[in-house]
């Protein structure tokens, strides 16, 4: 995956004549790895792009971010340095706030934005208790809040190699959740869609559909079968709805 120039973005397959990029952020303790294969469910004019934040896969020896500002100013300073043309963003569970984020950055600051795909996360004016301490909890702790919240975490995690690599960048995650600010805000005027999984619990009985009140322009949301990682479990369902819209933009 190659890395561009002094950015925190990985670009899988470069694709300089694509006529849009799609900026891609994981979910809490995921890496940019995640996105590795999107680029060939995808066509020739659409570039893959995924955000590394520290910690994790390449970048495991540096520190994770705790505290949202310093991850701004990181991401922030990536997306300045990116080529001109159109942007789009997805974004997953905590990457959806991410994505939401930058997309408001890119707005004010006269970027391209095409749009806004955001998946497995409520809308982030729902009032609910998400923000948890992870510094109070154990690993086993962290990770029964994990599974309550959003299903269990497969096999790997009961390999302790894979639970000391994972553990600490979940708990920093966790951290940056409590840290991030109201994000309520001025509506984008790009459209913004929607994924939610059918048998996520991360998402069920929540009013998806308010994150309407976020764009000016059009609104979409679209239920795809599995659980809260449906983007790893049925990635070409969720690619086949953004190809169309894309395409369609």
């Amino acid at each position: 995956m190659k890395s561009l120039p002094d950015t925190i973005l990985r670009c899988p397959v470069p694709r300089p004549m694509a006529k849009i990029r799609l900026i891609c952020v994981p979910h809490a303790g995921a890496g940019a790895s995640i996105y590795q294969k999107w680029s060939s469910l995808l066509p020739e004019t659409i570039e893959v792009l995924a955000l590394q934040l520290p910690g994790r896969e390449e970048r495991l020896a540096e520190s994770p971010f705790i505290h949202w500002q310093p991850m701004q100013e990181s991401i922030y300073g990536a997306l300045k340095r990116l080529p001109p043309g159109p942007v789009a963003l997805f974004g997953h569970s905590l990457g959806a706030l991410i994505a939401l984020d930058a997309a408001r950055h890119l707005s004010l600051n006269g970027k391209r934005l095409k749009h806004l795909f955001v998946s497995g996360r409520h809308w982030p004016g729902e009032t609910l208790e998400d923000k948890v301490d992870s510094s109070q909890l154990s690993d086993d702790g962290l990770l029964n809040l994990f599974t309550a919240r959003y299903g269990a975490q497969g096999p790997a995690m009961e390999n302790p190699e894979v639970r000391e690599m994972v553990l600490p960048v979940l708990r920093a995650d966790f951290s940056l959740l409590m840290s991030c600010p109201d994000m309520r805000a001025s509506p984008l005027p790009c459209p913004i869609t929607v994924f939610s999984g059918s048998r996520d619990p991360g998402t069920a009985n929540m009013n998806l559909h308010l994150w309407q009140t976020e764009t000016e322009a059009e609104f979409s949301h679209h239920v795809i079968p599995g659980g809260h990682l449906f983007h790893m479990e049925q990635p070409e369902e969720v690619l086949q709805h953004i190809r169309i819209t894309l395409e369609n933009s």
